[in-house]
């Protein structure tokens, strides 16, 4: 599946990690989080919708919800939000961003 393809409707109801189309109603988990000064241009003019975010090592893609300028979240000072369908996603995606920030560049 090319992510970069799927409407923001799809977009807005799959896994940031798995990316497995939740149901509505299904639990969902969400970590918010600060982004790279490099990686804020990404993110720039992308208010309210998922972005999709190659990590460093090329093998994965992640989905990132951009909150609005007014959101709670962005008063909670994140830059982005992790919409995952279980803890276990959840902290696979936290793991591998940690390990991200360790990596040079």
């Amino acid at each position: 599946m090319i992510l970069e393809d799927q409407p923001q409707e799809t977009l807005q109801k799959m896994c940031g990690w798995c990316h497995r189309v939740m149901s509505d109603g299904e639990e969902r988990f969400a970590r918010g989080a600060k982004a790279r000064p490099e990686s804020q241009s990404l993110f720039r003019g992308n208010e309210g919708l998922v972005v999709v975010v190659g990590l460093a090592d090329g093998n994965r893609q992640i989905l990132a919800i951009v909150p609005k300028g007014d959101s709670p979240a962005r008063k909670h000072g994140h830059d982005v939000i992790f919409q995952t369908c279980s803890t276990t996603c959840a902290d696979a995606l936290e793991k591998k961003l940690r390990d991200e920030m360790r990596s040079p560049g």
